[in-house]
């Protein structure tokens, strides 16, 4: 849980946040994980299971239609296309804390399109979503659900995380957008590549 975007203070709005910080400092994570896979009401599972799947099928539509307008586009242009979507989305979480330290969205627009960019790259999470999936998007071929299911746990894991070990296809992306450097995190593709590290 603690790799996923409800975890992060950055993003996560404060109840969520909230509710995350109380689950892992009540709850043993080794047991939320076993009562997360074998306890949950077979039910209750495959709801869930059908409305994630609704959402990944229409994100993936949402994603072919960006490709689509944004075909023969630059990795930049597409990253800055990408972080003016991702400020909308978080644009209400945005202004609260604004207002928190004083200032209003109004102000920050009045610094123009470069505060909004800037805003992102130093929001690691968010930093990490525009890199990772303007890369994705960036590719030929069609997407399948399973592409796209990683990116909530490789955005908050990236930043925050001193190693991670995941399937190719990803750590490939976070290679190709130096992710690895910029969050000084080690990625890796095989378990045994960290073998020894941890005693």
């Amino acid at each position: 849980m603690q790799a996923f975007e409800t975890f992060d203070t950055l993003v996560a709005s404060h109840t969520e946040a909230t509710t995350s910080r109380f689950l892992n400092e009540h709850v043993d994570p080794k047991r939320q994980y076993i009562d997360y896979m074998l306890d949950q009401d077979d039910q209750c599972r495959r709801t869930a299971h059908a409305a994630f799947s609704a959402e990944s099928d229409a994100l993936l539509a949402r994603i072919e239609q960006r490709r689509a307008l944004m075909r023969g586009a630059t990795i930049d242009l597409r990253w800055r296309a990408y972080a003016a979507l991702l400020f909308y989305d978080h644009q209400g979480y945005v202004a609260h804390m604004l207002e928190v330290i004083g200032h209003t969205v109004d102000e920050l627009k009045q610094l123009g399109p470069e505060a909004i960019v800037t805003f992102i790259r130093n929001v690691p999470t968010l930093n990490v979503e525009a890199a990772l999936a303007t890369r994705l998007e960036a590719q030929t071929g069609s997407l399948e659900p399973n592409d796209i299911r990683d990116m909530p746990s490789f955005c908050a894991a990236i930043p925050y995380a001193n190693r991670l070990v995941a399937e190719k296809s990803f750590i490939s992306l976070a290679r190709q957008a130096k992710l690895d450097a910029s969050y000084q995190a080690g990625l890796y593709t095989n378990l045994t590549d960290i073998s020894g590290v941890y005693k």
